[in-house]
This record gives C-alpha cells, sequence and structure tokens, in this order.
C-alpha cells in the first residue's frame, strides 16, 4: 500500500468513525448534544471530502434506523418524516458552515458568522414544523405535562402545564428555536475548534476580533422593528413571528460584532489583566440580569459601530496575541 492509498484508507476511516458517531451519540442520552462535533473534527482532520462524505454516510445511517424505528413501533408517519428532514439538515448545514473558503457563493464570500447564521435560519425552518406536530401530539403533550405537573409539585409550586407549553410555542416560532440553533452550531463549532487546535491541526479561524456585520444589517434592523409594530397592530402571527425572529438574528450578529470589540481591547491587555478580566465576564455572564444587561452592551456596541469606528480607539497598544 503506497502513501496515497494509506491516505485515502485514513481519510475513509475517518469519515466512517465521525457518521457511526454522529448517528450513535443522540441515542445515547446526555451524549446526544455532541452529534455534530464528530462531522467538524473529520472536516478539521481528515480534510473537506471526508466530512461530507461523513455527512452523507451519517444521513443515510440515521434515516435508515429511523424507518426501522418507525416501522416497528408504527408510530405517526409526519413525526418520521420531520425527525430525518430535521437531521438533515442539521447535518448539512453544518458541514457548510464548516466547509472551506472556496466553498462560498460565485458572487462573494461568505464570514463563517455569516454562515452561521444562515445555517441556523434553514435549521430553524426545518425545526419549526417538526417542533409544531409534536406540540399537536396530544400523547407526547399529556407526557410532558405529567412531568412538569410532577416538577411542580416537588417544588410546592402550582401546575400551569398548559400554559408553559403554550408559551414554549409562542416564544420558540417567533425566535426561540432559531436563536437555540444558532447557538448549537457555534458552540458545536468552538468545541471543534478547540480541540483542533489543541491536537496542533490547523482549523478555520473560529475567532471574532475582526468580524463586522455590513451597513446593510443596521436597515434591516429597522425594518424588522417595524415589522414587529405592523404585527401587533393587524393582529398577524405571521407578520409577528417573521418579524421577531430577524429581530433576534440582528441582534446575534450585532452581538457579535459587540463581543468582536471587546476582544479587540482584551488581547492588547497584558497576560495577567486579560486572564482576571475574562475571568470576571464570565462569572457575570451567569449572574441572572447582569448577563442580560452585558448582552445588551455588547449588541449597542456592535450597533454604535456604524458611526463610530470603535476599535481605532486601541489601534495604538500592543497588537493582539496570535491565537489569542
Amino acid at each position: 500500500m503506497d502513501a496515497n492509498e494509506r491516505g485515502n484508507f485514513a481519510s475513509l476511516s475517518v469519515a466512517v468513525a465521525a457518521a457511526l458517531l454522529s448517528v450513535f451519540l443522540p441515542r445515547l442520552g446526555a451524549f446526544g448534544v455532541l452529534f455534530l462535533l464528530p462531522l467538524a473534527l473529520a472536516g478539521f482532520f481528515g480534510g473537506e471530502r471526508p466530512m461530507w462524505f461523513a455527512a452523507f454516510l451519517a444521513v443515510t445511517g440515521n434515516a435508515a434506523l429511523f424507518f426501522t424505528a418507525w416501522r416497528s413501533a408504527g408510530a405517526d408517519s409526519i413525526i418520521l418524516i420531520w425527525n430525518i428532514l430535521y437531521y438533515t439538515v442539521m447535518v448539512l448545514a453544518f458541514c457548510w458552515i464548516n466547509s472551506g473558503r472556496e466553498k462560498q457563493v460565485p458572487f462573494f464570500s461568505i464570514p463563517p458568522m455569516y454562515r452561521l447564521a444562515i445555517g441556523s435560519l434553514a435549521a430553524s425552518a426545518a425545526i419549526v414544523p417538526c417542533f409544531l406536530a409534536v406540540m399537536e401530539n396530544r400523547e407526547f403533550v399529556r407526557f410532558v405535562g405529567a412531568r412538569l405537573d410532577a416538577l411542580y409539585r416537588a417544588s410546592g409550586g402550582e401546575p400551569d402545564t398548559e400554559g408553559f407549553i403554550l408559551s414554549l410555542v409562542y416564544f420558540g416560532i417567533r425566535g426561540g428555536i432559531l436563536v437555540s440553533a444558532l447557538f448549537f452550531f457555534a458552540i458545536s463549532r468552538w468545541l471543534a475548534v478547540f480541540i483542533a487546535r489543541l491536537a496542533g491541526r490547523a482549523a478555520p479561524d473560529a475567532g471574532l476580533v475582526g468580524f463586522k456585520n455590513g451597513r446593510f444589517l443596521i436597515w434591516v434592523l429597522s425594518a424588522s422593528l417595524g415589522a414587529v409594530l405592523l404585527g401587533k397592530i393587524t393582529d398577524s402571527t405571521l407578520i409577528d413571528a417573521g418579524a421577531w425572529n430577524i429581530l433576534s438574528l440582528c441582534a446575534i450578529l450585532y452581538l457579535a460584532q459587540g463581543g468582536g470589540i471587546a476582544l479587540y481591547f482584551l488581547v492588547r491587555l497584558p497576560p495577567l489583566y486579560r486572564l482576571l478580566v475574562n475571568l470576571a465576564l464570565l462569572v457575570l455572564l451567569f449572574r441572572p440580569g447582569i448577563n442580560a444587561v452585558l448582552l445588551g452592551i455588547l449588541i449597542l456596541a456592535g450597533i454604535i459601530e456604524n458611526w463610530v469606528p470603535l476599535r481605532t480607539f486601541g489601534s495604538q497598544g500592543s497588537p493582539p496575541t496570535p491565537g489569542a
């Protein structure tokens, strides 16, 4: 076996292992949240072709397992269809998010943060029908209601399971699912980047230091605010839900820009001060109330940078530390 054959065999092995892990992790309880991680690692360690081949194997294997379980259990076919669609869209969107920069649309390059946003839009579009189909399943709702009733009684509260489920649906279709998908993709990607860097492998840049939204986004934000008001005035669920999803997406993108501004100044601090500030910010992010204020400040900073070049104020300091 020559070097080329050994390389092909190694790439194939990486793809198969990643696909198997991606398919079986969701069936292992708490480890299910990591089901996208092996696909990104296949790309970082094996290359783009193994990543896409792993995605194809994972989608095929997952559909086969779901179909087999559906035939044996006799469940509603709509649940089978949406489950397969959800997994497929999540896998394909995540692989596109982690694909090389040369794999962009023909007219312009899409930064990783925008790819996260577009992939999350696709994922939420696939999840919402599945979400609504599950919520309309009375047997499932009764099961969830019984669990919530037990939880409420254990904590000494009054159970209001129907109100909770209705609130879940209300906020879910108004940006909750979109934001959840975006953070899920982002955490999975950054964890894969972290593992790749620990192993000494080159990985796509996941840094936010230089990230900046285009000027067009402020107009999208303004239009979405107007659409929210229009949805309230006309009492249109379609306009209201769509506007809130766009508004949530704009807020996330400006939050990323605000985070880039914060990192721009943090990397110019001496190492000890940088560590202390990072620890303080981490503690504040887990303090209810304070974290909302901190996130709001970052979003406002991202919006303000449309008119005030905030990052130029620290341009005379020491340059950023590579890999920070």
